[in-house]
């Protein structure tokens, strides 16, 4: 067999890159070709140098394995700090975007390569001269499929880090919300339970009052009303702590088994909050807006390719052909060299491939678009929110609570002398029960508004900074009132009656 040797060239114009690209990828399809007609073992080209995902900064002990990390179970000493990390290691829909991430990476370590080459092995047994042949065939993509296949990869892997970092935060926000509805439970809980030992004695005061003349039977079933009314509230509040509870184990990654103990109570802290600041930090910072800006130029890399297709890929190969040769004891080894090229005549298939990609690419921005206003209104939401419940809180804390406690006081001892009715007495108590729970909810409030705003933009105000201050943070802060309990010569007082 003759051996048969040709060339072929194309000029489609790329740019130098490409040029290079094919040069390389067509001097590894002739050495895997000479070295698999020698004999030896296979060669694989060197897949593309990828820089791997770095891991967030801020993201404690994220793993791929399938069993959740757990240190230790939550106890009474936990605060917002302690749970935060507990989900970053253990939340399971965080670990599954870790692992979604880097898929995403080790797929963009495949792409760019070539592709397995084909080994074809005929034999004519029917023939005079029972001849075989083997061959080799490597299809050799050019004007720079497989660098803009790389880049698509690429892409993907880039924007399933910055989903990764998207759920990072909404993991972070879940906690953040579940641990704040945790905390005001237990210090509704707490009040609650603190006013109803005020009513008890109220109640005990009053029926002695009556047992002697010096107060009214309707005073002691009004009495008695609120503290049943009381026991009702609480025993609610009791009871909504399994689902509370339930609520935060789920959100870290911790299997619901009993009831969490009361977080602790962190130091009160204050934040200043630059709207103008925050504003201009979305575009640049958010992780939901970054993965839809690569999302774009994936299609984009993808558009291009679809363009492509329309040139031809080389085929290289390599053969031998045996048989018996023209002597009786002779055998005739023939080999020969091939070269082709891909016919790209199915059009309408590539035509359809480009459009998909061009309106992929449109979806992206419009996406993107779309996420940034639905973002900027979020954010303004929270920045409202948290103003207005730094507003309720030092309203309450400063005004409110210190003026009922002081009505309850002055209706104490002017029910004692009999100069005030009972009703009078006994509203200022609820008043002052529900000053006190407005301002634990306005703590909480606050909480979770910061948390929305640091979601929004992937960084936390910096709180021990000054105002107009925007730092990254390198704990999450949580700040919630601590000095909110009656005293316990204010309980006393209302045995004085």
């Amino acid at each position: 067999m003759t051996a048969i040797m040709g060339s072929v060239g194309f000029d489609y114009g790329e740019e130098g890159m490409d040029m290079l690209d094919e040069r390389q990828h067509m001097r590894m399809a002739a050495l895997l070709l000479a070295t698999l007609t020698a004999g030896c073992a296979t060669w694989y080209p060197e897949s593309h140098a990828l820089t791997s995902i770095p891991p967030a900064a801020d993201v404690p002990a994220i793993t791929s394995s399938s069993q959740s990390i757990q240190p230790s179970h939550p106890d009474g000493g936990w605060t917002l700090s302690n749970y935060v990390g507990f989900a970053f290691a253990n939340n399971n829909e965080l670990r599954a975007a870790l692992n979604r991430s880097q898929a995403a990476l080790a797929r963009a370590g495949v792409e760019g390569s070539l592709k397995n080459p084909d080994l074809a092995v005929e034999y004519y047994p029917d023939s005079a001269d029972s001849q075989w042949q083997a061959t080799i065939k490597q299809e050799v993509p050019i004007s720079g499929k497989l660098r803009l296949a790389r880049q698509i990869a690429e892409a993907e892997a880039k924007a399933a880090e910055q989903e990764f970092e998207a759920v990072r935060l909404d993991v972070y926000k879940r906690v953040v919300r579940a641990f704040g509805e945790y905390f005001y439970l237990a210090r509704a809980t707490d009040v609650t339970a603190e006013t109803l030992k005020l009513v008890e004695s109220i109640e005990a005061a009053i029926r002695a009052r009556y047992e002697t003349g010096s107060a009214s039977f309707s005073d002691l079933l009004n009495i008695q009303v609120e503290k049943d009314r009381m026991r009702s509230e609480l025993a609610t509040l009791q009871d909504e702590r399994d689902p509370r509870s339930a609520a935060l184990a789920a959100a870290i990654g911790l299997q619901i088994g009993s009831v969490l103990p009361w977080p602790a109570l962190p130091r009160s802290t204050h934040a200043q909050v630059d709207e103008n600041a925050l504003m201009g930090m979305i575009e640049q910072l958010n992780p939901e807006l970054k993965a839809l800006e690569l999302m774009a130029v994936r299609a984009e890399y993808s558009e291009e390719l679809a363009r492509r297709e329309y040139y031809p890929d080389i085929m290289l190969g390599v053969g031998v052909m045996g048989g018996p040769g023209t002597g009786s004891d002779s055998y005739m080894w023939n080999p020969g060299v091939m070269v082709g090229i891909s016919l790209p005549l199915w059009i309408g298939k590539t035509g359809a491939m480009a459009k998909e990609a061009a309106a992929l690419r449109l979806a992206a921005d419009d996406s993107k678009r779309e996420k940034t206003l639905q973002l900027t209104a979020d954010l303004k939401m929270a920045i409202f929110a948290y103003r207005d419940a730094e507003r309720r809180l030092a309203l309450y804390r400063d005004s409110l609570v210190p003026r009922a406690r002081q009505a309850v006081d002055a209706a104490l001892q002017n029910y004692s002398a009999g100069r005030t009715e009972f009703m009078t007495l006994l509203n200022s108590q609820r008043t002052l029960l529900n000053a006190r729970l407005s301002q634990e909810r306005a703590a909480v409030d606050s909480e979770i508004a910061m948390a929305e705003i640091g979601c929004c933009i992937v960084r936390y105000v910096d709180m021990s900074k000054s105002q107009n201050k925007i730092m990254p943070a390198a704990q999450p802060v949580f700040r919630f009132s601590e000095n909110l309990r009656l005293s316990s010569d204010h309980e006393l007082k209302g045995l004085d009656i």
